[in-house]
């Protein structure tokens, strides 16, 4: 815990106000993490949502999916069911992360053309820094295209987090809700490892809701 709050001040100083770089969106993670270890939820949950409008600006796109899963599942364990809800939300389809990651390609790739392009046009003196530079994005293209690539083989956590998501509103007296999620479940994937708890769940909870 100590090495945690050590790491706070550096982190943030890393940040700043606003995220508006690739070493930012990543620090911002990482502050999402410590925050949870101190147990500050509210300022994991806040720089998370911050975080989730500035995607792009994350190299790895599939690592913020990671993050909210841990943070989440933290949160949930910690008795915080409000605040791992705001977590969970945040989770991004594994289809929109990969067209996400497709537009981050399709920008380095015009980046890197126009720089060739430009050091083409350049005297002597500018070409080598101008190709520097694409060889930066060309390193950036590469990184992004092997977290694709990562991302594509892992299988998909989503099921995983809407059946924590229908614990999290279960836990809070929200049956209805919890019922709700379990059916997405089930309707989204219904082949999937988590089937058989959510159908117990859905078989247990039902009851409940009919006391009512």
């Amino acid at each position: 815990l100590n090495k945690a709050s050590e790491a706070v001040e550096p982190l943030e100083k890393l940040i700043g106000t606003d995220i508006r770089s690739g070493n930012a969106a990543r620090g911002a993670i990482d502050l999402a993490i410590v925050y949870t270890e101190k147990g500050e939820a509210a300022k994991a949950v806040a720089l998370l949502q911050k975080l989730s409008l500035r995607l792009r600006m994350l190299p790895n796109v599939a690592a913020f999916n990671q993050a909210v899963a841990i943070i989440g599942d933290s949160l949930l364990n910690n008795k915080k069911e409000e605040e791992s809800l705001a977590v969970f939300r945040l989770m991004r389809r594994k289809e929109d992360v990969i067209a996400l990651q497709n537009k981050q390609i399709e920008q380095l790739m015009r980046l890197i053309k126009q720089k060739q392009d430009l050091a083409k046009r350049s005297d002597r003196t500018q070409a080598p820094r101008i190709l520097g530079e694409a060889a930066r994005f060309e390193t950036m293209l590469a990184d992004i295209r092997k977290s694709q690539e990562d991302f594509n083989k892992a299988p998909d956590n989503t099921p995983g987090i809407l059946l924590r998501t229908a614990k999290a509103y279960y836990d809070l007296g929200r049956k209805w809700e919890a019922i709700t999620v379990y059916e997405e479940l089930l309707m989204r994937f219904p082949q999937g490892e988590n089937k058989e708890n959510a159908l117990f769940a859905l078989i247990a909870t039902y009851p409940e809701v009919e006391e009512y």
